[in-house]
Protein backbone atom coordinates (compact mmCIF):
# COMPACT_ATOMS: atom_id res chain seq x y z
CA UNK A 1 0.00 0.00 0.00
CA UNK A 2 1.56 3.19 -0.96
CA UNK A 3 1.60 6.56 0.64
CA UNK A 4 -1.63 8.36 1.09
CA UNK A 5 -1.65 12.20 0.21
CA UNK A 6 -4.53 13.99 1.18
CA UNK A 7 -5.70 16.94 -1.38
CA UNK A 8 -7.24 20.04 0.19
CA UNK A 9 -9.48 20.59 -3.25
CA UNK A 10 -11.31 17.21 -2.48
CA UNK A 11 -12.27 18.96 0.57
CA UNK A 12 -13.91 21.57 -0.69
CA UNK A 13 -10.64 24.31 -0.14
CA UNK A 14 -10.08 27.08 -2.88
CA UNK A 15 -5.85 27.54 -2.00
CA UNK A 16 -6.79 31.53 -3.54
CA UNK A 17 -5.69 33.41 -0.46
CA UNK A 18 -9.29 35.35 -0.56
CA UNK A 19 -11.77 32.40 0.11
CA UNK A 20 -12.19 31.50 3.40
CA UNK A 21 -11.06 27.71 3.40
CA UNK A 22 -11.25 27.42 6.87
CA UNK A 23 -14.14 24.86 6.97
CA UNK A 24 -12.29 22.63 4.80
CA UNK A 25 -9.48 22.13 7.13
CA UNK A 26 -11.72 21.16 9.87
CA UNK A 27 -12.86 18.04 8.01
CA UNK A 28 -9.68 17.22 6.97
CA UNK A 29 -8.62 17.31 10.69
CA UNK A 30 -11.73 15.37 11.70
CA UNK A 31 -11.33 12.70 9.53
CA UNK A 32 -7.65 12.75 9.47
CA UNK A 33 -4.40 12.16 12.05
CA UNK A 34 -0.79 12.42 10.95
CA UNK A 35 -1.42 11.80 7.66
CA UNK A 36 0.22 14.23 4.55
CA UNK A 37 -1.55 16.96 3.04
CA UNK A 38 -0.20 18.43 0.12
CA UNK A 39 -1.16 22.13 0.16
CA UNK A 40 -0.13 22.11 -3.67
CA UNK A 41 2.07 24.98 -3.76
CA UNK A 42 -1.01 26.90 -3.24
CA UNK A 43 -2.37 29.65 -0.03
CA UNK A 44 -5.22 28.75 1.88
CA UNK A 45 -7.59 31.21 4.11
CA UNK A 46 -7.92 30.52 7.33
CA UNK A 47 -8.69 31.74 10.93
CA UNK A 48 -7.02 29.12 13.09
CA UNK A 49 -3.66 26.76 12.78
CA UNK A 50 -3.82 23.06 12.01
CA UNK A 51 -1.55 20.99 13.34
CA UNK A 52 -3.33 17.22 13.45
CA UNK A 53 -1.39 16.46 10.17
CA UNK A 54 1.39 16.53 7.98
CA UNK A 55 0.95 19.52 6.15
CA UNK A 56 3.21 19.95 3.10
CA UNK A 57 4.12 22.97 0.41
CA UNK A 58 1.84 25.86 0.64
CA UNK A 59 0.70 28.81 3.03
CA UNK A 60 -1.63 29.21 5.91
CA UNK A 61 -3.07 33.11 5.78
CA UNK A 62 -4.42 34.05 9.04
CA UNK A 63 -5.26 37.14 9.68
CA UNK A 64 -3.80 38.86 7.00
CA UNK A 65 0.19 37.35 7.43
CA UNK A 66 1.39 34.28 5.68
CA UNK A 67 2.68 31.26 6.94
CA UNK A 68 4.71 28.30 5.13
CA UNK A 69 3.60 25.03 5.96
CA UNK A 70 5.94 23.31 8.63
CA UNK A 71 7.13 20.78 5.91
CA UNK A 72 8.74 21.31 2.58
CA UNK A 73 8.84 18.10 0.33
CA UNK A 74 12.53 17.72 -0.49
CA UNK A 75 12.96 16.49 -4.13
CA UNK A 76 15.83 14.54 -5.56
CA UNK A 77 16.62 13.42 -9.13
CA UNK A 78 19.22 13.48 -11.91
CA UNK A 79 21.70 13.90 -8.88
CA UNK A 80 19.85 17.13 -8.24
CA UNK A 81 18.48 17.79 -4.32
CA UNK A 82 15.93 20.75 -3.76
CA UNK A 83 14.22 21.06 -0.11
CA UNK A 84 12.20 23.85 0.05
CA UNK A 85 8.82 25.89 -1.30
CA UNK A 86 9.51 26.37 -4.87
CA UNK A 87 13.39 25.61 -5.05
CA UNK A 88 14.54 24.33 -8.07
CA UNK A 89 10.72 24.22 -9.23
CA UNK A 90 11.98 24.59 -12.92
CA UNK A 91 14.31 22.12 -12.78
CA UNK A 92 13.42 18.85 -14.97
CA UNK A 93 14.07 15.74 -12.95
CA UNK A 94 14.73 13.34 -15.50
CA UNK A 95 15.69 14.94 -18.73
CA UNK A 96 19.50 14.82 -18.50
CA UNK A 97 20.44 16.44 -21.88
CA UNK A 98 19.09 19.68 -19.82
CA UNK A 99 22.35 19.71 -18.39
CA UNK A 100 20.51 20.68 -15.03
CA UNK A 101 22.17 17.96 -12.69
CA UNK A 102 24.19 17.77 -9.85
CA UNK A 103 22.41 20.79 -8.25
CA UNK A 104 21.70 21.66 -4.34
CA UNK A 105 19.01 24.12 -3.63
CA UNK A 106 17.96 24.50 0.13
CA UNK A 107 15.36 27.05 0.91
CA UNK A 108 12.54 28.85 -0.34
CA UNK A 109 13.02 30.16 -3.93
CA UNK A 110 16.33 28.59 -4.03
CA UNK A 111 17.16 27.89 -7.82
CA UNK A 112 13.89 28.01 -8.26
CA UNK A 113 14.16 28.72 -12.34
CA UNK A 114 17.23 26.56 -13.07
CA UNK A 115 16.35 24.68 -15.92
CA UNK A 116 13.90 26.46 -17.23
CA UNK A 117 15.41 26.71 -20.80
CA UNK A 118 15.31 23.42 -21.34
CA UNK A 119 18.22 23.18 -23.86
CA UNK A 120 21.17 23.62 -21.46
CA UNK A 121 20.04 24.42 -17.51
CA UNK A 122 22.79 25.14 -14.50
CA UNK A 123 24.75 22.44 -13.05
CA UNK A 124 26.80 21.89 -10.03
CA UNK A 125 25.53 24.78 -8.31
CA UNK A 126 24.91 25.14 -4.54
CA UNK A 127 22.20 27.39 -3.35
CA UNK A 128 22.08 27.12 0.35
CA UNK A 129 19.01 30.09 1.94
CA UNK A 130 15.89 32.03 0.75
CA UNK A 131 15.85 33.08 -2.87
CA UNK A 132 19.64 32.32 -3.31
CA UNK A 133 20.69 31.86 -7.04
CA UNK A 134 16.66 32.31 -7.78
CA UNK A 135 16.94 33.85 -10.96
CA UNK A 136 19.76 30.86 -12.09
CA UNK A 137 19.12 29.67 -15.84
CA UNK A 138 22.19 29.09 -17.52
CA UNK A 139 25.28 29.37 -14.81
CA UNK A 140 27.09 26.54 -13.00
CA UNK A 141 29.97 25.86 -10.83
CA UNK A 142 28.32 28.33 -7.95
CA UNK A 143 28.43 28.31 -4.32
CA UNK A 144 25.57 31.03 -2.71
CA UNK A 145 24.90 30.49 0.91
CA UNK A 146 22.85 33.03 2.04
CA UNK A 147 19.35 35.20 1.71
CA UNK A 148 19.43 35.98 -1.94
CA UNK A 149 23.16 35.20 -2.61
CA UNK A 150 23.60 35.66 -6.04
CA UNK A 151 19.20 35.64 -6.28
CA UNK A 152 19.94 37.53 -10.00
CA UNK A 153 22.50 34.84 -10.93
CA UNK A 154 21.50 34.13 -14.76
CA UNK A 155 24.00 33.64 -17.25
CA UNK A 156 23.81 34.64 -20.42
CA UNK A 157 20.99 33.75 -23.30
CA UNK A 158 22.49 35.95 -26.31
CA UNK A 159 20.68 34.13 -29.37
CA UNK A 160 17.37 34.73 -30.97
CA UNK A 161 15.99 31.29 -30.25
CA UNK A 162 16.65 31.85 -26.48
CA UNK A 163 19.99 29.39 -26.11
CA UNK A 164 22.30 29.72 -23.31
CA UNK A 165 25.93 30.81 -24.37
CA UNK A 166 28.28 28.42 -22.40
CA UNK A 167 31.26 30.78 -22.28
CA UNK A 168 31.44 31.00 -18.41
CA UNK A 169 28.89 33.67 -18.17
CA UNK A 170 27.46 33.67 -14.81
CA UNK A 171 29.35 30.72 -13.72
CA UNK A 172 32.11 30.05 -11.09
CA UNK A 173 31.22 32.77 -8.76
CA UNK A 174 31.16 31.88 -4.93
CA UNK A 175 28.52 33.85 -2.57
CA UNK A 176 29.07 33.60 1.23
CA UNK A 177 26.51 36.15 2.93
CA UNK A 178 23.20 37.60 2.58
CA UNK A 179 22.99 39.53 -0.70
CA UNK A 180 26.12 38.46 -1.39
CA UNK A 181 26.91 38.81 -5.38
CA UNK A 182 22.62 39.44 -5.04
CA UNK A 183 22.80 41.41 -8.40
CA UNK A 184 25.39 39.85 -10.12
CA UNK A 185 23.85 39.07 -13.83
CA UNK A 186 26.19 37.35 -16.63
CA UNK A 187 29.38 38.00 -13.96
CA UNK A 188 32.35 35.20 -13.94
CA UNK A 189 34.90 34.15 -11.34
CA UNK A 190 33.49 36.52 -8.71
CA UNK A 191 34.11 35.96 -4.85
CA UNK A 192 31.87 37.91 -2.41
CA UNK A 193 32.12 37.32 1.34
CA UNK A 194 29.94 39.21 3.74
CA UNK A 195 26.78 40.59 3.88
CA UNK A 196 26.57 42.29 0.71
CA UNK A 197 29.54 42.09 -0.12
CA UNK A 198 29.65 42.66 -4.11
CA UNK A 199 25.83 43.15 -3.37
CA UNK A 200 25.87 45.07 -6.98
CA UNK A 201 27.99 43.61 -9.19
CA UNK A 202 26.02 42.79 -12.73
CA UNK A 203 28.73 42.45 -15.72
CA UNK A 204 31.86 42.02 -13.71
CA UNK A 205 34.56 39.30 -13.58
CA UNK A 206 37.18 38.17 -11.78
CA UNK A 207 36.24 40.57 -8.46
CA UNK A 208 37.21 39.64 -4.96
CA UNK A 209 35.28 41.34 -1.80
CA UNK A 210 35.27 40.39 1.10
CA UNK A 211 33.82 42.32 4.36
CA UNK A 212 30.13 43.89 5.11
CA UNK A 213 29.20 46.12 2.07
CA UNK A 214 32.96 45.62 0.45
CA UNK A 215 32.55 46.47 -2.47
CA UNK A 216 28.81 46.95 -2.69
CA UNK A 217 27.39 49.74 -3.93
CA UNK A 218 23.64 51.26 -3.25
CA UNK A 219 21.11 49.81 -5.56
CA UNK A 220 17.44 51.03 -6.18
CA UNK A 221 15.25 48.02 -6.55
CA UNK A 222 14.66 48.20 -10.29
CA UNK A 223 17.28 50.85 -11.30
CA UNK A 224 20.27 50.08 -13.36
CA UNK A 225 22.28 53.28 -12.69
CA UNK A 226 24.17 52.14 -9.69
CA UNK A 227 25.41 48.21 -10.92
CA UNK A 228 28.50 47.24 -11.35
CA UNK A 229 30.20 46.23 -14.65
CA UNK A 230 34.09 46.86 -13.31
CA UNK A 231 36.38 43.75 -13.35
CA UNK A 232 39.22 42.54 -11.38
CA UNK A 233 38.56 44.51 -8.26
CA UNK A 234 39.93 43.66 -4.76
CA UNK A 235 37.96 45.15 -1.58
CA UNK A 236 38.67 43.66 1.61
CA UNK A 237 36.63 45.15 4.81
CA UNK A 238 33.68 46.89 6.15
CA UNK A 239 32.53 49.65 2.92
CA UNK A 240 35.73 48.90 0.99
CA UNK A 241 35.38 50.05 -2.78
CA UNK A 242 31.84 50.48 -1.92
CA UNK A 243 31.07 53.08 -4.82
CA UNK A 244 34.00 51.74 -7.16
CA UNK A 245 32.82 50.94 -10.65
CA UNK A 246 36.14 50.72 -12.56
CA UNK A 247 38.55 48.40 -13.19
CA UNK A 248 41.95 47.06 -11.00
CA UNK A 249 41.75 48.59 -8.31
CA UNK A 250 42.60 47.31 -4.33
CA UNK A 251 41.04 48.20 -1.45
CA UNK A 252 42.23 46.73 1.91
CA UNK A 253 40.88 48.02 5.35
CA UNK A 254 37.12 49.69 6.03
CA UNK A 255 36.48 52.56 4.47
CA UNK A 256 39.32 52.39 1.90
CA UNK A 257 38.70 54.44 -1.40
CA UNK A 258 34.97 54.06 -0.72
CA UNK A 259 33.97 56.97 -2.84
CA UNK A 260 35.82 55.82 -5.81
CA UNK A 261 33.91 56.11 -8.81
CA UNK A 262 36.26 55.70 -11.95
CA UNK A 263 39.56 55.63 -11.12
CA UNK A 264 41.86 52.46 -11.98
CA UNK A 265 44.81 51.21 -11.00
CA UNK A 266 45.15 52.31 -7.29
CA UNK A 267 46.24 50.38 -4.48
CA UNK A 268 44.88 51.53 -0.95
CA UNK A 269 45.79 49.55 2.22
CA UNK A 270 44.14 51.45 5.50
CA UNK A 271 41.54 52.62 7.28
CA UNK A 272 39.67 55.29 5.87
CA UNK A 273 43.20 55.50 3.26
CA UNK A 274 41.86 57.62 0.08
CA UNK A 275 38.34 57.46 1.36
CA UNK A 276 37.18 60.45 -1.09
CA UNK A 277 38.94 60.06 -4.18
CA UNK A 278 36.55 59.54 -7.18
CA UNK A 279 37.99 59.45 -10.34
CA UNK A 280 42.03 59.35 -9.58
CA UNK A 281 44.63 56.94 -11.18
CA UNK A 282 47.41 55.33 -10.01
CA UNK A 283 47.49 55.71 -6.32
CA UNK A 284 49.26 53.82 -3.84
CA UNK A 285 48.19 54.77 -0.51
CA UNK A 286 49.25 52.31 2.69
CA UNK A 287 48.30 53.09 6.38
CA UNK A 288 45.69 54.72 8.12
CA UNK A 289 43.87 57.71 6.57
CA UNK A 290 46.66 58.15 4.09
CA UNK A 291 45.35 60.57 1.42
CA UNK A 292 42.25 60.36 3.20
CA UNK A 293 40.76 63.99 1.63
CA UNK A 294 42.02 63.23 -1.67
CA UNK A 295 38.91 64.11 -3.69
CA UNK A 296 38.18 65.71 -7.76
CA UNK A 297 39.76 64.19 -10.99
CA UNK A 298 43.60 64.21 -12.32
CA UNK A 299 45.49 63.81 -8.85
CA UNK A 300 47.33 61.05 -10.09
CA UNK A 301 50.60 58.88 -9.17
CA UNK A 302 50.57 59.99 -5.60
CA UNK A 303 52.37 57.20 -3.20
CA UNK A 304 51.62 58.03 0.40
CA UNK A 305 53.27 55.31 2.92
CA UNK A 306 52.78 56.18 6.79
CA UNK A 307 49.96 56.94 8.83
CA UNK A 308 47.88 60.11 7.54
CA UNK A 309 50.70 60.44 5.18
CA UNK A 310 49.27 63.15 2.54
CA UNK A 311 46.28 63.27 4.90
CA UNK A 312 44.55 66.94 4.14
CA UNK A 313 45.98 66.86 0.19
CA UNK A 314 42.65 67.44 -2.27
CA UNK A 315 44.48 68.73 -5.22
CA UNK A 316 47.88 67.40 -6.36
CA UNK A 317 49.61 64.66 -8.38
CA UNK A 318 53.08 63.31 -8.90
CA UNK A 319 53.91 63.43 -4.60
CA UNK A 320 55.29 61.01 -2.45
CA UNK A 321 55.04 60.95 0.91
CA UNK A 322 57.24 58.07 3.20
CA UNK A 323 56.53 58.27 7.12
CA UNK A 324 54.31 59.33 9.70
CA UNK A 325 52.12 62.43 8.69
CA UNK A 326 54.62 63.00 6.06
CA UNK A 327 53.38 66.13 3.84
CA UNK A 328 49.85 66.48 5.90
CA UNK A 329 51.31 69.63 6.70
CA UNK A 330 53.48 72.53 5.38
CA UNK A 331 56.36 74.19 6.87
CA UNK A 332 53.26 76.94 9.00
CA UNK A 333 51.98 73.82 10.53
CA UNK A 334 48.52 74.20 8.20
CA UNK A 335 47.10 71.27 6.55
CA UNK A 336 48.82 70.95 3.06
CA UNK A 337 46.01 70.45 0.76
CA UNK A 338 47.10 71.65 -2.77
CA UNK A 339 51.12 70.50 -3.72
CA UNK A 340 52.08 68.95 -6.27
CA UNK A 341 55.62 66.48 -7.47
CA UNK A 342 56.95 67.39 -4.13
CA UNK A 343 58.38 64.50 -2.13
CA UNK A 344 58.24 64.36 1.91
CA UNK A 345 60.70 61.48 3.50
CA UNK A 346 60.49 60.89 7.09
CA UNK A 347 58.14 61.37 10.16
CA UNK A 348 56.47 64.60 9.94
CA UNK A 349 58.47 66.06 6.92
CA UNK A 350 56.95 69.26 5.34
CA UNK A 351 57.33 71.21 2.51
CA UNK A 352 56.60 74.81 1.82
CA UNK A 353 55.53 74.65 -1.94
CA UNK A 354 55.35 72.46 -4.81
CA UNK A 355 58.89 70.31 -6.35
CA UNK A 356 60.48 70.05 -3.46
CA UNK A 357 62.23 67.61 -1.47
CA UNK A 358 61.86 67.46 2.14
CA UNK A 359 64.10 64.63 4.40
CA UNK A 360 63.11 64.40 7.60
CA UNK A 361 62.07 67.20 10.06
CA UNK A 362 64.24 70.17 11.42
CA UNK A 363 66.09 67.67 13.90
CA UNK A 364 67.50 65.58 11.02
CA UNK A 365 71.31 65.24 9.97
CA UNK A 366 71.76 63.97 6.53
CA UNK A 367 74.40 61.59 6.10
CA UNK A 368 75.58 60.14 2.62
CA UNK A 369 78.32 57.69 1.77
CA UNK A 370 80.32 60.19 -1.68
CA UNK A 371 79.65 63.79 -2.30
CA UNK A 372 75.67 64.65 -3.78
CA UNK A 373 76.38 65.21 -7.40
CA UNK A 374 74.77 68.11 -9.24
CA UNK A 375 73.78 67.73 -13.36
CA UNK A 376 76.70 69.86 -14.89
CA UNK A 377 76.25 68.76 -18.85
CA UNK A 378 76.82 71.60 -21.07
CA UNK A 379 73.85 69.47 -23.49
CA UNK A 380 71.71 70.66 -20.30
CA UNK A 381 72.45 74.20 -20.52
CA UNK A 382 71.43 77.16 -22.52
CA UNK A 383 72.83 80.36 -22.83
CA UNK A 384 76.12 79.97 -21.44
CA UNK A 385 77.80 82.67 -20.19
CA UNK A 386 80.85 83.74 -18.03
CA UNK A 387 79.52 84.40 -14.50
CA UNK A 388 78.77 88.33 -13.50
CA UNK A 389 78.93 87.48 -9.53
CA UNK A 390 82.20 87.28 -8.57
CA UNK A 391 84.97 89.61 -5.96
CA UNK A 392 82.56 92.58 -5.66
CA UNK A 393 80.04 90.51 -4.57
CA UNK A 394 81.22 88.08 -2.55
CA UNK A 395 82.80 91.10 -0.49
CA UNK A 396 79.44 92.49 0.06
CA UNK A 397 78.41 89.37 1.66
CA UNK A 398 78.68 89.05 5.40
CA UNK A 399 78.78 85.44 6.70
CA UNK A 400 77.26 85.14 10.51
CA UNK A 401 77.79 82.63 13.10
CA UNK A 402 74.04 81.86 14.69
CA UNK A 403 72.09 79.13 16.76
CA UNK A 404 69.25 77.55 15.27
CA UNK A 405 66.09 78.54 16.71
CA UNK A 406 63.32 77.11 13.63
CA UNK A 407 59.55 78.46 13.36
CA UNK A 408 59.40 74.44 12.64
CA UNK A 409 60.13 73.74 16.24
CA UNK A 410 57.44 75.93 17.60
CA UNK A 411 54.29 74.21 15.72
CA UNK A 412 53.64 70.59 17.52
CA UNK A 413 51.63 68.12 15.42
CA UNK A 414 49.47 65.74 18.43
CA UNK A 415 48.70 62.41 17.96
CA UNK A 416 44.70 63.57 17.68
CA UNK A 417 45.66 65.29 14.22
CA UNK A 418 45.35 68.76 15.55
CA UNK A 419 48.53 71.51 15.74
CA UNK A 420 49.44 73.57 18.18
CA UNK A 421 51.32 76.88 17.53
CA UNK A 422 53.38 77.72 20.08
CA UNK A 423 54.85 81.78 20.86
CA UNK A 424 58.18 81.54 19.27
CA UNK A 425 60.34 82.82 22.44
CA UNK A 426 63.44 81.69 22.28
CA UNK A 427 62.93 77.90 24.10
CA UNK A 428 63.39 75.42 21.19
CA UNK A 429 66.79 77.14 20.29
CA UNK A 430 69.88 74.53 20.03
CA UNK A 431 72.81 74.94 21.75
CA UNK A 432 75.73 74.96 19.22
CA UNK A 433 76.54 77.93 16.72
CA UNK A 434 76.67 77.04 12.72
CA UNK A 435 78.19 79.29 10.17
CA UNK A 436 76.52 80.50 7.33
CA UNK A 437 74.85 83.46 5.71
CA UNK A 438 71.34 85.20 6.36
CA UNK A 439 68.78 85.08 3.47
CA UNK A 440 67.25 88.87 4.04
CA UNK A 441 71.32 90.49 3.70
CA UNK A 442 71.60 88.35 0.85
CA UNK A 443 68.47 89.71 -0.66
CA UNK A 444 70.25 93.46 0.19
CA UNK A 445 73.12 92.65 -1.56
CA UNK A 446 71.27 91.83 -4.74
CA UNK A 447 69.39 94.65 -4.78
CA UNK A 448 71.98 96.90 -4.07
CA UNK A 449 73.78 95.41 -6.68
CA UNK A 450 71.24 94.97 -9.08
CA UNK A 451 72.24 91.53 -9.87
CA UNK A 452 70.41 87.85 -9.41
CA UNK A 453 72.11 85.39 -7.57
CA UNK A 454 70.57 81.94 -8.21
CA UNK A 455 70.86 80.50 -4.71
CA UNK A 456 68.21 82.97 -3.16
CA UNK A 457 65.17 81.26 -3.31
CA UNK A 458 61.55 82.95 -1.89
CA UNK A 459 59.33 80.69 -1.72
CA UNK A 460 56.14 82.48 -1.47
CA UNK A 461 56.76 83.44 -5.68
CA UNK A 462 55.75 79.88 -5.91
CA UNK A 463 53.01 79.80 -4.27
CA UNK A 464 54.43 78.08 -1.65
CA UNK A 465 55.03 79.22 2.38
CA UNK A 466 57.30 82.57 3.57
CA UNK A 467 60.14 81.00 3.69
CA UNK A 468 63.94 82.07 2.38
CA UNK A 469 66.48 80.13 1.68
CA UNK A 470 70.30 80.04 0.20
CA UNK A 471 71.14 77.27 -2.29
CA UNK A 472 75.28 77.43 -0.50
CA UNK A 473 76.28 75.15 -3.75
CA UNK A 474 75.64 78.03 -6.16
CA UNK A 475 78.27 79.97 -4.38
CA UNK A 476 80.58 78.26 -5.51
CA UNK A 477 80.88 79.89 -9.07
CA UNK A 478 81.03 83.21 -7.38
CA UNK A 479 83.89 81.94 -5.08
CA UNK A 480 86.11 81.02 -8.01
CA UNK A 481 85.20 84.07 -9.82
CA UNK A 482 86.47 86.26 -7.09
CA UNK A 483 89.29 84.29 -6.63
CA UNK A 484 90.61 84.49 -10.03
CA UNK A 485 89.73 88.42 -9.85
CA UNK A 486 92.00 88.32 -6.94
CA UNK A 487 95.27 86.63 -8.74
CA UNK A 488 94.58 89.10 -11.16
CA UNK A 489 95.30 91.56 -8.61
CA UNK A 490 98.27 89.82 -7.03
CA UNK A 491 99.91 89.35 -10.59
CA UNK A 492 99.35 93.09 -11.39
CA UNK A 493 100.90 93.51 -7.74
CA UNK A 494 103.83 91.44 -8.40
CA UNK A 495 104.88 93.00 -11.85
CA UNK A 496 105.16 96.28 -10.23
CA UNK A 497 107.21 94.76 -7.58
CA UNK A 498 109.62 93.40 -9.92
CA UNK A 499 109.70 96.68 -11.64
CA UNK A 500 110.85 98.39 -8.50
CA UNK A 501 113.25 95.96 -7.44
CA UNK A 502 115.29 96.88 -11.16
Amino acid sequence: MGIQIINPLDYGAVGDGINDDTQAFIRIEEENHNMFVNLLGKTYFVTKKFSRNIYLNGDFKINNMLYDAPFQITRAGNTNVFSGKQAGESNDFYYEKSGGYRNVGIGELSLNKNGSNIEKAGWRNVAVGHSSMRDNIVGYNNVAVGDSALERNIGRIINSEGKPDRNDEGSRNTALGSYALRYNVSGRGNVGLGRNAAHANETGNYNTAVGTNAYSGTVTEGGQQDRKQASENTAVGYNSLFNTNANRNTGVGSWSLYNNKTGIYNTIVGWRSAFSSKANNRLISIGSSTMRDLEGSGNHDNVAVGTEAMRYLKQGHSNTALGDKALSYDVNGNPLTNVKNSIGIGKQSRVSGDSQLQLGSSGITTYAYGAIQNRSDKRDKADIKDTALGLEFILKLRPRDFKWDYRDDYIELNNDGSVTKLKKDGTKKRNRYHHGLIAQEVKTVMEDLNVDFGGFQDHKENNGNDVLTIGYTELVAPLIKAIQDLNIKVESLNREIEELKK
